[in-house]
């Protein structure tokens, strides 16, 4: 009997832990922890909107990429994409 309470509880504890939905995949970048998504079928981890490069406003719009770094941030959720910006289609 003890037994097989035993074998329930880790059947049940088993299920909690690979079942949970509150997962989030994690990595790490030198000393910053980026923080991902599940894809629906929780097969797939997405890291979104990870920036490559300082964005090229006012006197870095023409010059080279400049690398990104994460200055001072120990963590960064990375699950969403920023907007982009639109322009009307030049056929119009």
């Amino acid at each position: 009997m003890l037994r097989t309470f035993a074998g329930i509880v880790t059947i049940l504890l088993t299920v909690g832990v690979y079942g949970s939905t509150d997962y989030q995949p994690t990595t790490f970048i030198k000393d910053t922890k980026l923080i991902g998504s599940l894809h629906q079928n929780n097969e797939v981890e997405m890291f979104l909107g990870i920036p490559f490069a300082v964005p090229p406003i006012n006197d870095l719009r023409w010059e080279k990429p400049i690398a990104w770094t994460p200055e001072n941030k120990k963590e960064i959720t990375a699950n969403n994409f920023q907007s982009c910006m639109y322009s009307e289609p030049k056929n119009c």
